[in-house]
């Protein structure tokens, strides 16, 4: 396949174990493929600057908050393109309803408060590493609510 090519080419120039860059190269391919769809996803529903905005607090928060693991990278890419559709949908149903999206957020929150981290089965955290993860998804959690709130206030007050 391609990438094990090209991890076969760097990781002999750089004594780096071949698995480890192919799994890295197929992660970064798989980002970049998100975030591609989500800006076409982002054009056909006319919310290119809120799929932005997305994608970045979604990716910032879910790598401490975890959440559903598929067992296939086809499956997760699947499932991601459903989640942001929904996300996308959404947006045009509550668009100019800003009590909704309020209900909405507010109820995402909390269950994002509750209940992270959400451990992977291949990667369980230590009772450290659970404390540590909930409180950085709460930090970064809180800043979004700010930004939020931020933007609500700016979008009022044109």
């Amino acid at each position: 396949m391609f990438v094990r090519k090209i991890a076969r080419i760097i990781g002999a120039e750089g004594n780096i174990q071949e698995e480890i860059l192919e799994y890295g190269l197929k992660q970064m391919l798989l980002s970049l493929l998100n975030f591609v769809t989500t800006m076409v996803l982002g054009i056909v529903f006319g919310c290119v600057y809120e799929g932005c905005i997305f994608i970045l607090a979604y990716a910032i928060l879910r790598s401490f908050a975890g959440g559903y693991h598929a067992k296939a990278s086809l499956r997760c890419y699947f499932a991601s393109v459903f989640l942001i559709s929904i996300f996308f949908a959404l947006m045009k149903v509550m668009n100019n309803r800003t009590g909704l999206l309020l209900t909405a957020d507010a109820v995402s929150i909390v269950m994002v408060f509750a209940l992270a981290p959400i451990e992977a089965v291949n990667k369980p955290l230590d009772k450290e590493e659970r404390l540590v993860y909930r409180r950085r998804t709460r930090q970064i959690l809180f800043i979004e609510v700010c930004l939020i709130i931020a933007g609500i206030r700016e979008i009022h007050s044109l």
